[in-house]
């Protein structure tokens, strides 16, 4: 599947990537791909219908992402794939879809989940997947929209090791 962007964001086809991102890279399909959001049609149906203008969307489970993926399924020259975690990525990965280099957008506070920087909590499985992701040649960056500055991982601290701010 040739992609276009990656982008990790637990709010996945949202505002900022539908206007900020999609005009940018002008996606013909935007693959949501997420176990919760496929398994529910409330949540599948408000994906599609909030896509982007002339963009296909597709909201399919982790598995069936990597099925599609592994047949080409997906072969557009422009392919915008959203994740809601780094663990969601690392188990496309495993699944044998191919990802070169992936943006980090947004992870909120949640249980076990600290601050790295605004609006970017993560936890020991956050921390531990990115990780795996960049020791398996995953380039990840940190960029809120295009236009702005994109940084590395560990420019942006997200994997400093110790307490982070609250």
């Amino acid at each position: 599947m040739p992609l276009t962007l990656v982008r990790i964001d637990d709010r996945l086809l949202h505002g900022k990537v539908t206007h900020g991102w999609c005009p940018t890279i002008a996606p013909e399909l935007v693959v949501v791909a997420d176990d919760e959001a496929a398994a529910d049609e409330w949540q599948r149906e408000a994906y599609i219908a909030s896509g982007p203008e002339g963009a296909e969307v597709n909201v399919v489970a982790i598995a069936e992402c990597a099925e599609s993926a592994r047949r080409n399924a997906y072969a557009r020259p422009r392919t915008l794939l959203l994740v809601r975690t780094p663990k969601d990525l690392l188990a496309l990965l495993d699944a044998g879809c191919r990802v070169e280099r992936a943006n980090v957008g947004k992870l909120h506070k949640g249980p076990g989940r600290s601050q790295r920087q605004p609006n970017m909590y993560v936890g020991d499985e956050d921390i531990a997947a990115l990780r795996e992701l960049e020791s398996r040649g995953v380039t990840l960056a940190v960029q809120d929209l295009p236009g702005e500055p994109s940084h590395s991982l560990q420019e942006s601290g997200i994997l400093a090791q110790g307490e982070s701010p609250e």
